[in-house]
C-alpha cells in the first residue's frame, strides 16, 4: 500500500461526523430559508468563525477555534435578519459579509473581526413580494432577487450601489447561487423558482439553459433549492435538489440532459456538496431524521442523522472542509439553533491495517528465508 494511498484514507471522512456546540437559541425563525449563517476561515488569521443575525439586531460572530462569542457590528438592521452569507474577495483578500433583511435592506460588510465596517447599504423598496435572503456576490455585483407567484425580477448592483442591470424571470424564486466555469473564464448565475432550475450567463445576463425535471404525479407547486455545480469525469454536473417532492436530480449542464435522480424520503430543505461523492443534505419534513448524507456514486444514503431534543425542522445546512484545521457541518434550525458538527479523521483504523500488512510481510520473508536456510542445510549435509 502506497503512502499516498495511506494519506488519502486518513482525510476527513464525512460518514465520521458528531455533535460539537450548540451555538444560539436566538437566531431568527421568522423565514424559513436556509442562509441563516455562514461558516468561513478568516483570511488574516487562518481562523475559523460562524456569523448571524440575531433577535437583538445585532450581528454576531462564533469563533469556533476558541469557542467564545462577540459581536460584529450592534442593531445592524432595523427589522429581523433575512440572511446571511460570506463571499472572499480574491482581489482584496478579504472576507465579505452579505445580510438580508425585513427592513429592505441589503448590507455588505468587511470582517474584520473588532473593526467591521459597511462598504454597500442598498435600500430597496418594494415594488412586489421583496425576497432578498437570496441575495449574492458574483464578480464584484450585487444580485437581489424580487418575485411573487408570477413573476420574478433580479436587480444586479455594482460595488458603488448602482444599478447596473436585470434579469426578468417568470416565476417565484426560491434560490439564487453561481458558478465559475474554468475552463471558459466565465461565470453563470443559477436561478431556482417553482419550475426547475434556470443558468444565467453573468456578462449578458442571457438564458444559457432551463433545466426542468418532469413529474408524473404534477402537483401544483413543485418548488426546487439552490442548483449547485461540481466537476467529475472531465463533466459539470448540476445538481437540483427539489423542496417538494423526494427527489435529487442531476443533470449535464453542457449538453442539459439529465443523468440520474435519488428518490428520497422528503424533499429537501437545503445541500451542502462535501465533494464529488458525498451531499449532506436537510429534510423539510419531520420524519424519523432530519438531515443525511448521500453517497452520490452508489445513488444510496450513506447516514441518517436526528438531532436530540430537536422537534422543528432543518431550514439549512452547510460544511466548511479547512486543510489546516479542523472540518465542520453546521445545521440551521427553525426554532432559533445552530448546531455544529466536527468532521474527524480517521486514523486508528487505517494505520492498524498498514501496519498489520507489513508485519505480514515481514513475518512472510522471515519464513521464507528461514525455510531457504533450513533447505540448504539439508542439501549440504546430504552431500556430505
Amino acid at each position: 500500500m502506497s503512502l499516498s494511498l495511506i494519506k488519502e484514507k486518513e482525510k476527513n471522512d464525512p460518514r465520521n461526523f458528531q455533535i460539537y456546540k450548540t451555538i444560539s437559541n436566538d437566531i431568527f425563525n421568522r423565514n424559513y430559508y436556509n442562509n441563516r449563517a455562514c461558516i468561513f476561515v478568516y483570511c488574516n488569521d487562518n481562523n475559523i468563525y460562524i456569523v448571524y443575525g440575531v433577535k437583538s439586531l445585532d450581528l454576531e460572530c462564533y469563533d469556533v477555534i476558541k469557542e467564545k462569542k462577540f459581536i460584529i457590528m450592534k442593531k445592524l438592521h432595523r427589522d429581523s435578519f433575512d440572511s446571511c452569507r460570506q463571499f472572499y474577495d480574491k482581489d482584496r483578500n478579504r472576507n465579505l459579509i452579505l445580510t438580508s433583511s425585513f427592513d429592505e435592506h441589503v448590507k455588505v460588510i468587511n470582517f474584520k473581526k473588532q473593526e467591521s465596517e459597511i462598504i454597500i447599504d442598498l435600500n430597496l423598496e418594494s415594488r412586489i413580494i421583496l425576497i432578498i435572503n437570496t441575495a449574492i456576490l458574483i464578480n464584484n455585483k450585487i444580485l437581489v432577487p424580487f418575485s411573487n407567484i408570477e413573476s420574478g425580477i433580479i436587480e444586479l448592483y455594482n460595488m458603488n450601489s448602482v444599478k447596473t442591470g436585470k434579469i426578468e424571470q417568470y416565476g417565484f424564486i426560491l434560490g439564487l447561487s453561481w458558478y465559475y466555469w474554468k475552463k471558459i473564464k466565465k461565470y453563470f448565475i443559477i436561478v431556482a423558482n417553482l419550475e426547475g432550475i434556470f443558468a444565467y450567463k453573468e456578462d449578458d445576463l442571457t438564458l444559457y439553459k432551463k433545466f426542468i425535471p418532469k413529474f408524473q404525479d404534477k402537483k401544483e407547486f413543485n418548488g426546487f433549492d439552490e442548483g449547485h455545480i461540481i466537476e467529475k469525469n472531465n463533466a459539470l454536473i448540476l445538481i437540483i435538489p427539489c423542496f417538494y417532492y423526494g427527489f435529487l436530480f442531476f443533470w449535464d449542464f453542457v449538453n442539459g440532459c439529465l443523468i440520474n435522480k435519488i428518490s428520497l424520503d422528503s424533499g429537501l430543505s437545503d445541500i451542502c456538496i462535501w465533494d464529488n461523492n458525498y451531499i449532506f443534505a436537510s429534510l423539510n419534513k419531520g420524519i424519523d431524521y432530519n438531515f443525511i448524507l448521500i453517497n452520490t456514486k452508489y445513488n444510496k444514503i450513506e447516514k441518517k442523522f436526528i438531532e436530540k431534543d430537536e422537534k422543528s425542522r432543518l431550514c439549512g445546512i452547510k460544511v466548511l472542509r479547512s486543510g489546516t484545521k479542523h472540518n465542520f457541518l453546521i445545521t440551521f434550525n427553525m426554532n432559533g439553533k445552530l448546531n455544529l458538527y466536527k468532521i474527524k479523521k480517521q486514523k486508528k483504523l487505517v494505520k492498524s491495517i498498514y501496519m498489520l500488512i507489513i508485519w505480514i510481510i515481514i513475518i512472510f520473508s522471515m519464513l521464507y528465508i528461514l525455510r531457504n536456510i533450513f533447505k540448504y542445510k539439508i542439501i549440504g549435509n546430504n552431500i556430505y
